[in-house]
């Protein structure tokens, strides 16, 4: 009977080591996930307010882009009015070149027909 309560003594005090050991083990994990959990915590602080910072620009340039939307738009329409312009003044360039053209054959046939006109 002494040997069986040594034997169950001896038992529990491995028992109770294991656990103590276990215990520890789990305390020093706790520590370090609270550890990190206040890590994260930080980090998670300073990306709000990284993202606050970024929608605070973000509302500036938006608010300066809108300032040259009026600009673009006019200077569309200035676009489109310029290439009017330069269609026409093509347009104009080779009516007066057909007129120039047209006014040398008209010159020659005259000169032609005036040499035709004195020889005769």
């Amino acid at each position: 009977m002494a040997e069986t309560l040594f034997s169950e003594l001896h038992c529990s005090s491995i028992h109770e080591l294991l656990f103590k050991e276990k215990l520890i083990e789990l305390n020093n994990a706790y520590i370090s996930l609270e550890d990190e959990n206040c890590v994260n915590g930080l980090e998670v602080v300073k990306l709000r307010r990284k993202v606050e910072d970024v929608k605070g620009e973000n509302c500036q340039m938006k608010a300066q882009l809108d300032a040259y939307s009026p600009a673009v738009e006019v200077l569309g329409e200035c676009m489109i009015s310029l290439e009017n312009h330069a269609t026409q003044w093509t347009e104009t360039d080779n009516e007066e070149k057909r007129d120039a053209e047209t006014c040398e054959k008209d010159s020659e046939l005259k000169i032609l027909l005036g040499t035709k006109i004195s020889i005769s």
